[in-house]
């Protein structure tokens, strides 16, 4: 069993999105997979699992909301992989998933706030004991910039944390899939496809290596 956790501490940058991607496709490549939704107040994964399941797409997601940790941990064994869709604020139940985790996906957009909020919640967690190796960065809900994007990528690593290469930019072709109980690597277009697999890949690979 192995835990991929994507966890942040402000809402908007992708945190669901991510985790839905990641769970999709790891289905998608034969792997039995839990998506867990560590938010029982809005439970967005769990019912855009549900409403992927009523579509019909596949692969089909088996999902579930949790309220505590330990259950999750204790209902994750036996399963090839558990993506963790964490809840909206760092917390105590943060840590415990991050501790048990192979990998801890951290996304962020490019701002100063985001990056602030990110950067911290990393360092949160080294100094908790987590160590350095396991956090990923994914820049997400980029701008067209690429300047802002290279900047957000080098102070993430000036903290000496890894960030994925490419990113995944604000598109309405996301969104939109997203409303179709699609992920990201799902829509319509094959170049935006491309962009959210290449960024997937770079989480197992990762995970491996952690």
């Amino acid at each position: 069993m192995a835990i991929y956790a994507v966890l942040q501490q402000k809402g908007g940058p992708g945190k669901s999105t991510l985790a839905r991607a990641i769970a999709a496709e790891a289905a998608r490549a034969g792997l039995d997979v839990l998506l867990a939704d560590l938010n029982p107040q809005q439970q967005t994964s769990y019912l855009w699992s549900v409403a992927r399941d009523e579509a019909g797409h596949s692969p089909r997601l088996d999902a579930t909301v949790y309220h505590r940790t330990d259950k999750l941990l204790r209902e994750a064994d036996g399963r090839q992989l558990v993506v963790v869709d964490g809840g909206p604020h760092a917390s105590s139940q943060s840590l415990e998933v991050a501790r048990a985790a192979k990998v801890v996906v951290i996304p962020t957009g490019v701002t100063t706030d985001d990056l602030r909020e990110a950067l911290k919640l990393g360092q949160e967690f080294v100094a908790a004991g987590i160590p350095r190796q396991k956090l990923f960065y994914v820049l997400s809900r980029t701008p067209s910039s690429e300047r802002e994007i290279e900047s957000a990528r080098a102070n993430i690593e000036a903290f000496g944390f890894a960030c994925a290469t490419g990113h995944i930019p604000l598109s309405t072709g996301y969104g939109a899939a997203m409303d179709s109980a699609l992920a990201i690597t799902e829509t319509r277009f094959r170049g935006l496809n491309e962009k959210a697999l290449a960024i997937i890949q770079q989480v197992f690979d990762h995970a491996a290596t952690a």
